[in-house]
């Protein structure tokens, strides 16, 4: 597990996802109640799959030299809210974090979208004042979780948060199985923009979402509240 893990993170790295340290990926082990995350601030070029940490359901290091990633909280709200997520991602990848950013959630627009997401990606609800300044990365996971109130996971695995980025995630079956898939197409997809990762499974399922989202001429017809976003994917660029 450690080593999928390990893969998972430098796999966001590999295609652009993350920026820096920023960004990790984790799984869950349910039958022995732990937990596999990439360490706090550590370099993702010296990163192996012996430095990965180990926690248990309470956020407790049980094995690993290292501090977990400060977004553990949020990885086991979602651990805990959702039985049959096996793997977490979250990145800051460009679109995507835009649409995060804009707090607007993503319409689909496409069959490669429809393929892996039933209807629009959601964003959460802005976080107050107060939860900013108490366990803000709880309350990150405790706003996923109430956006997903009345939705299966599973069936729209990711979502954005609003003022942040995406974070996304996998089911727990074919664990060692998985895919890329390098939609969605021009216009929707801006030249030269990094692959949209589509995972058939737990961890690498995870990153479904990380580099999802649309031109920034599209983004920004869509932040301002106008319909002209829609041309954009008609006429391209």
């Amino acid at each position: 597990l450690k080593k999928s893990v390990c893969d998972a993170n430098l796999d966001l790295v590999f295609h652009g996802l993350v920026k820096m340290t920023f960004g990790n990926a984790s799984a869950i082990d349910r039958e022995a109640g732990l937990v596999v995350i990439k360490p706090s601030g550590l370099s993702y070029e010296k990163m192996k799959s012996r430095d990965m940490v180990v926690v248990n359901l309470a956020g407790e290091v049980v094995e690993g030299e290292y501090k977990p990633s400060v977004d553990l909280p949020t990885h086991l709200r979602l651990y805990e809210a959702f039985p049959a997520v096996g793997g977490v991602a979250h990145s800051h990848s460009h679109y995507a974090t835009c649409w995060a950013q804009a707090c607007r959630a993503i319409p689909c627009l496409g069959t490669t979208h429809a393929d892996y997401f039933y209807g629009e990606i959601p964003v959460c609800e802005a976080l107050s004042e107060e939860d900013v300044g108490n366990h803000y990365e709880r309350a990150i996971g405790d706003s996923i979780v109430k956006a997903f109130d009345q939705r299966d996971p599973l069936e729209c695995p990711g979502v954005l948060v609003a003022n942040h980025a995406p974070f996304a995630w996998g089911g727990r079956r074919h664990r060692n199985r998985w895919h890329r898939h390098r939609g969605p197409p021009h216009p929707v997809d801006a030249p030269g923009q990094q692959p949209w990762l589509i995972r058939n499974v737990d961890i690498r399922q995870a990153a479904a979402v990380a580099g999802c989202g649309y031109p920034a001429a599209v983004h920004e017809h869509a932040a301002a509240g106008s319909d002209e976003w829609r041309e954009h994917l008609i006429s391209g660029p």
